[in-house]
Protein backbone atom coordinates (compact mmCIF):
# COMPACT_ATOMS: atom_id res chain seq x y z
CA UNK A 1 0.00 0.00 0.00
CA UNK A 2 3.02 2.49 0.92
CA UNK A 3 4.59 1.99 -2.60
CA UNK A 4 1.44 2.25 -4.42
CA UNK A 5 0.43 5.98 -2.48
CA UNK A 6 4.30 6.68 -2.79
CA UNK A 7 4.23 5.86 -6.62
CA UNK A 8 1.17 8.62 -6.74
CA UNK A 9 3.19 11.02 -4.77
CA UNK A 10 5.90 10.07 -7.11
CA UNK A 11 3.38 10.97 -10.68
CA UNK A 12 2.76 14.36 -9.04
CA UNK A 13 6.44 15.14 -8.38
CA UNK A 14 7.06 14.47 -12.26
CA UNK A 15 4.04 16.60 -13.22
CA UNK A 16 5.45 19.02 -10.93
CA UNK A 17 8.49 19.21 -12.50
CA UNK A 18 7.10 19.05 -16.23
CA UNK A 19 4.43 21.58 -15.47
CA UNK A 20 4.96 24.14 -12.71
CA UNK A 21 2.19 25.95 -11.67
CA UNK A 22 0.42 26.32 -15.30
CA UNK A 23 -2.43 26.59 -17.05
CA UNK A 24 -0.85 23.19 -18.85
CA UNK A 25 -0.28 21.59 -15.18
CA UNK A 26 -4.20 21.93 -14.61
CA UNK A 27 -4.97 20.47 -17.77
CA UNK A 28 -2.60 17.52 -17.23
CA UNK A 29 -4.35 17.16 -13.42
CA UNK A 30 -7.68 17.48 -14.53
CA UNK A 31 -6.71 14.54 -16.90
CA UNK A 32 -5.09 12.13 -14.51
CA UNK A 33 -7.89 12.71 -11.97
CA UNK A 34 -10.66 12.15 -14.75
CA UNK A 35 -10.78 8.37 -15.02
CA UNK A 36 -10.75 7.28 -11.50
CA UNK A 37 -12.79 10.27 -10.51
CA UNK A 38 -16.04 8.96 -13.03
CA UNK A 39 -15.42 5.31 -11.63
CA UNK A 40 -15.24 6.41 -8.09
CA UNK A 41 -18.42 8.52 -8.53
CA UNK A 42 -20.29 6.07 -11.16
CA UNK A 43 -19.24 2.75 -10.76
CA UNK A 44 -16.02 1.66 -8.70
CA UNK A 45 -16.29 3.45 -5.28
CA UNK A 46 -19.32 1.10 -3.97
CA UNK A 47 -18.16 -2.21 -5.47
CA UNK A 48 -16.40 -3.41 -2.72
CA UNK A 49 -19.10 -2.20 -0.05
CA UNK A 50 -21.41 -4.46 -2.31
CA UNK A 51 -19.82 -7.01 -3.56
CA UNK A 52 -17.97 -8.63 -0.31
CA UNK A 53 -20.78 -8.72 1.81
CA UNK A 54 -23.33 -9.95 -0.63
CA UNK A 55 -20.35 -12.82 -1.77
CA UNK A 56 -19.78 -13.62 2.19
CA UNK A 57 -23.80 -13.78 2.36
CA UNK A 58 -24.02 -16.14 -0.61
CA UNK A 59 -21.42 -18.48 0.24
CA UNK A 60 -23.28 -18.92 3.98
CA UNK A 61 -26.30 -19.32 2.12
CA UNK A 62 -25.56 -21.09 -1.47
CA UNK A 63 -21.74 -22.40 -1.04
CA UNK A 64 -18.72 -20.92 -2.78
CA UNK A 65 -19.89 -21.93 -6.34
CA UNK A 66 -23.20 -19.69 -6.28
CA UNK A 67 -21.13 -16.87 -4.49
CA UNK A 68 -18.56 -17.00 -7.64
CA UNK A 69 -21.31 -17.26 -10.02
CA UNK A 70 -22.35 -13.99 -8.89
CA UNK A 71 -18.81 -12.50 -9.24
CA UNK A 72 -18.50 -13.11 -12.65
CA UNK A 73 -21.97 -11.97 -13.52
CA UNK A 74 -21.52 -9.11 -11.34
CA UNK A 75 -18.03 -8.66 -13.60
CA UNK A 76 -19.60 -8.58 -16.96
CA UNK A 77 -22.59 -6.00 -15.96
CA UNK A 78 -20.00 -3.50 -14.38
CA UNK A 79 -17.53 -3.51 -17.48
CA UNK A 80 -20.12 -3.23 -19.97
CA UNK A 81 -21.83 -0.66 -17.85
CA UNK A 82 -18.72 1.26 -17.99
CA UNK A 83 -18.47 0.73 -21.83
CA UNK A 84 -21.55 2.29 -22.32
CA UNK A 85 -21.13 4.79 -19.71
CA UNK A 86 -18.03 6.08 -21.32
CA UNK A 87 -19.56 6.58 -24.99
CA UNK A 88 -22.27 8.49 -22.99
CA UNK A 89 -19.71 10.70 -20.76
CA UNK A 90 -18.16 11.44 -24.33
CA UNK A 91 -21.07 12.83 -25.92
CA UNK A 92 -21.98 15.15 -23.08
CA UNK A 93 -18.14 15.75 -22.22
CA UNK A 94 -18.86 19.75 -22.65
CA UNK A 95 -21.57 19.89 -20.38
CA UNK A 96 -19.61 18.42 -17.54
CA UNK A 97 -16.15 19.61 -18.26
CA UNK A 98 -17.55 22.82 -18.04
CA UNK A 99 -19.22 21.83 -14.31
CA UNK A 100 -15.90 19.95 -13.07
CA UNK A 101 -13.46 22.68 -14.42
CA UNK A 102 -15.53 26.09 -15.09
CA UNK A 103 -12.23 28.29 -15.01
CA UNK A 104 -10.92 26.73 -18.24
CA UNK A 105 -12.30 28.90 -21.37
CA UNK A 106 -11.27 29.46 -24.75
CA UNK A 107 -8.49 26.70 -26.47
CA UNK A 108 -7.89 25.49 -22.44
CA UNK A 109 -11.85 24.29 -22.57
CA UNK A 110 -11.05 22.48 -26.23
CA UNK A 111 -7.83 20.97 -24.68
CA UNK A 112 -9.85 19.82 -21.54
CA UNK A 113 -12.64 18.39 -24.05
CA UNK A 114 -10.03 16.72 -26.43
CA UNK A 115 -8.47 15.01 -23.28
CA UNK A 116 -10.98 14.04 -21.69
CA UNK A 117 -12.16 11.93 -24.32
CA UNK A 118 -9.03 10.55 -24.55
CA UNK A 119 -8.57 9.56 -21.21
CA UNK A 120 -12.55 8.13 -20.88
CA UNK A 121 -11.12 5.40 -22.69
CA UNK A 122 -9.73 4.44 -19.28
CA UNK A 123 -12.85 4.17 -18.05
CA UNK A 124 -14.26 1.05 -18.94
CA UNK A 125 -10.98 -1.06 -17.69
CA UNK A 126 -11.35 1.23 -14.02
CA UNK A 127 -14.54 -0.64 -14.00
CA UNK A 128 -13.51 -4.17 -14.41
CA UNK A 129 -10.17 -3.59 -12.18
CA UNK A 130 -12.88 -2.45 -9.67
CA UNK A 131 -14.62 -6.19 -9.41
CA UNK A 132 -11.62 -7.81 -9.40
CA UNK A 133 -10.21 -5.47 -6.57
CA UNK A 134 -12.85 -7.02 -4.98
CA UNK A 135 -12.12 -10.59 -5.79
CA UNK A 136 -8.56 -10.35 -4.54
CA UNK A 137 -9.77 -8.63 -1.06
CA UNK A 138 -12.03 -11.59 -0.79
CA UNK A 139 -9.60 -14.17 -1.15
CA UNK A 140 -7.20 -11.64 1.05
CA UNK A 141 -4.63 -11.79 -1.70
CA UNK A 142 -3.59 -8.32 -0.47
CA UNK A 143 -0.45 -8.10 -2.61
CA UNK A 144 -1.80 -7.86 -6.12
CA UNK A 145 -4.94 -5.68 -4.72
CA UNK A 146 -2.77 -3.03 -3.57
CA UNK A 147 0.02 -3.25 -6.29
CA UNK A 148 -2.62 -1.86 -8.98
CA UNK A 149 -2.11 1.47 -7.45
CA UNK A 150 1.78 1.10 -8.50
CA UNK A 151 1.61 -0.61 -11.57
CA UNK A 152 -0.66 2.48 -12.85
CA UNK A 153 1.48 5.25 -11.10
CA UNK A 154 4.65 3.69 -12.50
CA UNK A 155 3.33 3.42 -16.07
CA UNK A 156 2.23 6.85 -16.28
CA UNK A 157 5.00 8.05 -14.85
CA UNK A 158 7.20 6.27 -17.62
CA UNK A 159 4.70 7.61 -20.15
CA UNK A 160 5.00 11.42 -19.02
CA UNK A 161 8.68 11.09 -18.67
CA UNK A 162 9.07 10.21 -22.03
CA UNK A 163 6.71 11.97 -23.93
CA UNK A 164 5.37 15.05 -21.93
CA UNK A 165 5.58 18.67 -23.17
CA UNK A 166 5.92 21.48 -20.06
CA UNK A 167 3.75 23.45 -22.81
CA UNK A 168 0.58 21.02 -23.10
CA UNK A 169 -0.75 18.22 -20.99
CA UNK A 170 -2.56 16.16 -23.68
CA UNK A 171 0.19 13.30 -22.83
CA UNK A 172 -0.88 12.83 -19.39
CA UNK A 173 -4.57 11.73 -21.07
CA UNK A 174 -2.64 9.24 -22.67
CA UNK A 175 -0.75 7.94 -19.97
CA UNK A 176 -3.64 7.61 -17.98
CA UNK A 177 -5.18 5.14 -20.57
CA UNK A 178 -1.89 3.21 -20.53
CA UNK A 179 -1.77 2.98 -16.33
CA UNK A 180 -5.09 1.74 -16.38
CA UNK A 181 -4.69 -1.26 -18.98
CA UNK A 182 -1.43 -1.99 -17.00
CA UNK A 183 -3.57 -2.35 -13.84
CA UNK A 184 -6.14 -4.42 -15.42
CA UNK A 185 -3.62 -6.73 -16.71
CA UNK A 186 -1.88 -7.44 -13.95
CA UNK A 187 -5.00 -8.08 -11.25
CA UNK A 188 -6.77 -10.22 -13.34
CA UNK A 189 -3.90 -12.19 -14.05
CA UNK A 190 -3.65 -12.06 -10.11
CA UNK A 191 -7.48 -12.89 -9.79
CA UNK A 192 -7.61 -16.17 -11.77
CA UNK A 193 -4.44 -18.04 -10.12
CA UNK A 194 -5.67 -18.63 -7.04
CA UNK A 195 -9.09 -20.53 -8.68
CA UNK A 196 -11.16 -17.85 -7.05
CA UNK A 197 -12.77 -17.03 -10.48
CA UNK A 198 -13.15 -20.76 -11.13
CA UNK A 199 -16.74 -21.30 -12.60
CA UNK A 200 -17.28 -17.56 -12.43
CA UNK A 201 -18.67 -17.32 -15.81
CA UNK A 202 -20.07 -20.24 -15.98
CA UNK A 203 -23.52 -18.11 -16.74
CA UNK A 204 -22.71 -14.78 -16.86
CA UNK A 205 -25.68 -13.69 -18.40
CA UNK A 206 -28.58 -14.78 -15.92
CA UNK A 207 -29.01 -11.18 -14.09
CA UNK A 208 -31.89 -12.41 -13.59
CA UNK A 209 -30.31 -14.70 -10.17
CA UNK A 210 -28.33 -11.00 -8.99
CA UNK A 211 -29.66 -10.56 -5.70
CA UNK A 212 -32.53 -8.73 -5.28
CA UNK A 213 -32.16 -5.08 -3.68
CA UNK A 214 -28.66 -5.10 -4.17
CA UNK A 215 -29.04 -2.90 -7.11
CA UNK A 216 -30.65 -0.23 -4.94
CA UNK A 217 -27.84 -0.59 -2.27
CA UNK A 218 -25.20 -0.30 -5.18
CA UNK A 219 -26.71 2.89 -5.91
CA UNK A 220 -26.73 4.24 -2.67
CA UNK A 221 -23.17 3.02 -1.64
CA UNK A 222 -22.02 4.34 -4.95
CA UNK A 223 -23.85 8.17 -4.41
CA UNK A 224 -22.36 8.39 -0.46
CA UNK A 225 -18.99 7.31 -1.66
CA UNK A 226 -19.56 9.56 -4.65
CA UNK A 227 -19.86 12.62 -2.19
CA UNK A 228 -16.17 11.89 -0.79
CA UNK A 229 -14.45 11.85 -3.52
CA UNK A 230 -16.87 15.25 -4.67
CA UNK A 231 -15.11 16.97 -1.57
CA UNK A 232 -11.21 17.58 -3.56
CA UNK A 233 -12.90 17.88 -6.76
CA UNK A 234 -14.99 20.70 -5.94
CA UNK A 235 -12.03 22.41 -4.75
CA UNK A 236 -10.21 22.36 -7.49
CA UNK A 237 -13.09 23.66 -9.54
CA UNK A 238 -13.89 26.43 -7.30
CA UNK A 239 -10.05 27.06 -7.63
CA UNK A 240 -9.90 27.13 -11.18
CA UNK A 241 -10.98 30.31 -11.78
CA UNK A 242 -7.16 31.69 -11.29
CA UNK A 243 -4.38 29.72 -13.36
CA UNK A 244 -2.50 27.45 -11.51
CA UNK A 245 -4.41 27.38 -8.45
CA UNK A 246 -6.48 24.25 -9.14
CA UNK A 247 -2.68 22.34 -9.22
CA UNK A 248 -1.80 23.90 -5.75
CA UNK A 249 -4.91 22.65 -4.39
CA UNK A 250 -4.13 19.37 -6.09
CA UNK A 251 -0.94 19.06 -5.06
CA UNK A 252 -1.32 20.25 -1.00
CA UNK A 253 -4.06 17.38 -0.82
CA UNK A 254 -1.72 15.06 -2.53
CA UNK A 255 0.19 15.35 0.44
CA UNK A 256 -2.58 14.16 2.56
CA UNK A 257 -4.30 11.34 0.73
CA UNK A 258 -0.74 9.45 0.71
CA UNK A 259 -1.59 8.61 5.07
CA UNK A 260 -5.25 8.82 4.29
CA UNK A 261 -5.39 6.42 1.27
CA UNK A 262 -3.00 3.97 3.13
CA UNK A 263 -4.94 3.92 5.68
CA UNK A 264 -8.30 3.77 3.76
CA UNK A 265 -7.10 0.98 1.66
CA UNK A 266 -6.48 -1.19 4.76
CA UNK A 267 -9.98 -0.74 5.78
CA UNK A 268 -11.62 -1.55 2.44
CA UNK A 269 -9.25 -4.39 1.90
CA UNK A 270 -8.67 -6.17 5.47
CA UNK A 271 -11.41 -4.54 8.07
CA UNK A 272 -14.19 -4.53 5.42
CA UNK A 273 -14.38 -7.94 4.82
CA UNK A 274 -13.40 -8.66 8.24
CA UNK A 275 -16.34 -7.58 9.67
CA UNK A 276 -18.61 -8.50 7.19
CA UNK A 277 -17.84 -12.08 7.74
CA UNK A 278 -18.11 -11.42 11.42
CA UNK A 279 -21.65 -10.11 10.75
CA UNK A 280 -22.67 -12.99 8.73
CA UNK A 281 -21.31 -15.53 11.25
CA UNK A 282 -23.03 -13.72 14.40
CA UNK A 283 -19.86 -12.66 15.48
CA UNK A 284 -21.11 -9.02 16.77
CA UNK A 285 -18.72 -8.80 19.63
CA UNK A 286 -15.34 -9.56 16.89
CA UNK A 287 -17.07 -6.79 14.65
CA UNK A 288 -17.68 -4.22 16.59
CA UNK A 289 -14.38 -4.69 18.17
CA UNK A 290 -12.52 -4.69 15.34
CA UNK A 291 -13.85 -0.77 14.40
CA UNK A 292 -13.55 0.49 17.87
CA UNK A 293 -10.13 -0.86 17.22
CA UNK A 294 -8.90 0.35 14.13
CA UNK A 295 -10.35 4.05 15.29
CA UNK A 296 -7.88 4.05 17.88
CA UNK A 297 -5.40 2.67 15.78
CA UNK A 298 -5.94 5.75 13.19
CA UNK A 299 -6.31 8.36 15.72
CA UNK A 300 -3.00 6.97 16.78
CA UNK A 301 -0.87 6.67 13.84
CA UNK A 302 -2.16 10.59 11.97
CA UNK A 303 -2.38 12.75 15.11
CA UNK A 304 1.23 13.00 15.62
CA UNK A 305 2.14 12.76 12.08
CA UNK A 306 -0.44 16.03 11.20
CA UNK A 307 1.24 17.28 14.38
CA UNK A 308 4.59 17.33 12.91
CA UNK A 309 3.66 18.02 9.59
CA UNK A 310 2.65 21.50 10.65
CA UNK A 311 6.18 22.19 11.30
CA UNK A 312 7.75 20.34 8.69
CA UNK A 313 5.33 21.73 5.85
CA UNK A 314 7.83 23.87 3.86
CA UNK A 315 11.18 21.35 3.75
CA UNK A 316 8.59 18.45 2.90
CA UNK A 317 6.55 20.50 -0.22
CA UNK A 318 10.17 21.81 -1.47
CA UNK A 319 11.49 18.34 -1.24
CA UNK A 320 8.89 16.80 -3.17
CA UNK A 321 7.85 19.72 -5.31
CA UNK A 322 10.32 22.28 -6.00
CA UNK A 323 11.88 20.86 -9.15
CA UNK A 324 11.81 22.21 -12.77
CA UNK A 325 9.39 25.19 -12.88
CA UNK A 326 7.62 25.11 -9.52
CA UNK A 327 9.36 28.14 -7.79
CA UNK A 328 10.23 29.25 -4.31
CA UNK A 329 6.58 31.07 -4.05
CA UNK A 330 4.70 28.29 -5.20
CA UNK A 331 6.29 26.24 -3.40
CA UNK A 332 5.56 27.93 -0.04
CA UNK A 333 1.51 28.41 -1.16
CA UNK A 334 1.26 24.51 -1.62
CA UNK A 335 2.52 24.28 1.66
CA UNK A 336 -0.08 26.65 3.36
CA UNK A 337 -2.31 25.06 1.65
CA UNK A 338 -0.92 21.64 2.66
CA UNK A 339 -0.87 22.93 6.27
CA UNK A 340 -4.68 23.16 6.01
CA UNK A 341 -5.61 20.10 4.46
CA UNK A 342 -3.96 17.91 6.12
CA UNK A 343 -6.02 18.29 9.24
CA UNK A 344 -8.80 16.56 7.70
CA UNK A 345 -6.97 13.47 7.11
CA UNK A 346 -8.24 11.24 10.22
CA UNK A 347 -11.54 12.66 9.55
CA UNK A 348 -11.71 11.24 5.62
CA UNK A 349 -10.36 7.76 7.30
CA UNK A 350 -12.88 7.89 9.93
CA UNK A 351 -15.27 8.16 7.77
CA UNK A 352 -14.26 5.27 5.58
CA UNK A 353 -14.26 2.89 8.56
CA UNK A 354 -17.86 4.33 9.63
CA UNK A 355 -18.96 3.67 6.34
CA UNK A 356 -17.44 0.21 6.05
CA UNK A 357 -19.35 -0.78 9.16
CA UNK A 358 -22.48 0.62 7.84
CA UNK A 359 -21.95 -1.46 4.75
CA UNK A 360 -21.18 -4.48 6.35
CA UNK A 361 -24.76 -4.86 7.65
CA UNK A 362 -26.09 -3.76 4.21
CA UNK A 363 -27.39 -0.68 5.41
CA UNK A 364 -26.41 1.95 2.43
CA UNK A 365 -28.94 4.33 3.01
CA UNK A 366 -28.20 6.66 5.94
CA UNK A 367 -24.44 7.57 4.76
CA UNK A 368 -26.53 8.71 1.62
CA UNK A 369 -29.10 10.67 3.34
CA UNK A 370 -26.13 12.53 5.61
CA UNK A 371 -24.00 13.11 2.48
CA UNK A 372 -26.03 14.40 0.68
CA UNK A 373 -27.10 17.18 3.82
CA UNK A 374 -23.42 18.11 4.24
CA UNK A 375 -22.49 18.25 0.38
CA UNK A 376 -25.87 20.60 -0.22
CA UNK A 377 -24.39 22.69 2.71
CA UNK A 378 -20.46 22.53 1.00
CA UNK A 379 -21.16 24.08 -1.77
CA UNK A 380 -22.40 27.75 -0.72
CA UNK A 381 -20.03 27.41 2.13
CA UNK A 382 -17.25 27.32 0.04
CA UNK A 383 -18.19 29.91 -2.44
CA UNK A 384 -18.09 32.35 0.37
CA UNK A 385 -15.07 30.93 1.89
CA UNK A 386 -13.43 31.33 -1.69
CA UNK A 387 -14.66 35.33 -1.91
CA UNK A 388 -13.60 35.71 1.60
CA UNK A 389 -9.89 33.73 2.10
CA UNK A 390 -9.29 32.42 -1.48
CA UNK A 391 -8.25 29.06 -2.44
CA UNK A 392 -6.91 29.04 1.72
CA UNK A 393 -10.66 29.38 2.50
CA UNK A 394 -11.62 26.06 -0.37
CA UNK A 395 -9.09 24.21 1.46
CA UNK A 396 -10.37 24.82 4.70
CA UNK A 397 -14.33 24.63 3.74
CA UNK A 398 -13.21 21.09 2.53
CA UNK A 399 -11.76 20.23 5.76
CA UNK A 400 -14.91 21.28 7.89
CA UNK A 401 -17.10 19.09 5.71
CA UNK A 402 -15.11 16.52 6.33
CA UNK A 403 -15.29 16.45 10.10
CA UNK A 404 -19.02 17.61 9.90
CA UNK A 405 -19.64 14.25 7.75
CA UNK A 406 -17.18 12.41 10.17
CA UNK A 407 -19.25 13.55 13.25
CA UNK A 408 -22.60 12.70 11.95
CA UNK A 409 -21.91 9.11 11.01
CA UNK A 410 -20.23 8.24 14.38
CA UNK A 411 -22.99 9.82 16.40
CA UNK A 412 -25.59 7.88 13.81
CA UNK A 413 -23.76 4.68 13.73
CA UNK A 414 -23.54 4.81 18.12
CA UNK A 415 -26.73 5.78 18.30
CA UNK A 416 -28.37 3.11 16.67
CA UNK A 417 -25.89 0.35 16.81
CA UNK A 418 -25.90 0.46 13.23
CA UNK A 419 -21.53 0.15 12.79
CA UNK A 420 -20.82 -2.41 14.47
CA UNK A 421 -24.01 -5.11 14.80
CA UNK A 422 -26.53 -6.69 12.25
CA UNK A 423 -26.96 -10.17 10.87
CA UNK A 424 -28.73 -11.62 8.16
CA UNK A 425 -31.37 -12.78 10.28
CA UNK A 426 -32.00 -9.17 11.34
CA UNK A 427 -33.01 -7.67 8.39
CA UNK A 428 -36.67 -7.24 8.13
CA UNK A 429 -37.25 -7.41 12.10
CA UNK A 430 -38.74 -4.60 13.69
CA UNK A 431 -36.40 -2.25 14.89
CA UNK A 432 -37.20 -3.19 18.81
CA UNK A 433 -36.20 -6.95 17.91
CA UNK A 434 -33.27 -5.64 16.43
CA UNK A 435 -32.24 -3.56 19.70
CA UNK A 436 -32.98 -6.57 21.67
Amino acid sequence: MLLGRASGLLREMVLARVYGLTRAADLAMFAMTLPDLLTSLLIGGAVSAVLVPEYHRQASRDGEPAARRFLGQSFTMITGLGAILAVILAGLAPLWVELMAPGFDGADHVAALQMARVALLAFPLSAATAVLSAVLQIHQRLTFATLGTLAFNLTAVLVIGLFASGHTGRTAAWAVVAGALARVVMQGIAAARDGGLNGAFSRILRFDRLPPGIGQRYVQALAAIGLLVLLPVTARAFASHQPGAAAAVSYALKLGELPAGICTAVISMIVLPRISRAIQSGDSHGARTMIRTSAQLILLGLVPVIIAFQWLADPVVGLIFRHGRLDHDAARLVADLARVSILGVPAAVLTSLAMAGFHARQNTSTPLRWGLAVFTLLVPGMWLAEREWGIHGVVAATVVAAWAYTLILTVRGLSNDAMAVATPADEGSPPSARAA
